[in-house]
């Protein structure tokens, strides 16, 4: 089973995170809008995720391809999306 997940940049610092919008962290009781979260440093995590959008940007493959490469060397098949293409998923 595909995992969706949007890779995103921060604004200030040009970092990439990706973003699980349909996971959540385990252990943790959410409250809503909290999802899963991946960076080089720190590694998983919540995130709010309408809070993130606002603060970072579309990444672009050749900016987020080692994230991607290092999720999937730890069991994730990943089928990237974008954060506008996940909104229309969730109004049909």
């Amino acid at each position: 089973m595909k995992t969706k997940i949007i890779y995103r940049k921060y604004k200030d610092g040009g970092e990439v995170i990706a973003v699980f919008p349909e996971l959540k962290y385990p252990g943790f009781v959410s409250r809503k809008g909290l999802v899963l979260s991946y960076e080089h440093i720190g590694q998983h995590g919540e995130a709010d995720y309408d809070h993130i959008m606002k603060i970072t940007t579309i990444a672009f493959p050749k900016e987020y391809e080692g994230l991607k490469i290092e999720l999937e060397r730890v069991g994730y098949d990943l089928e990237v999306t974008t954060h506008k293409e996940y909104q229309k998923l969730l109004t049909v």
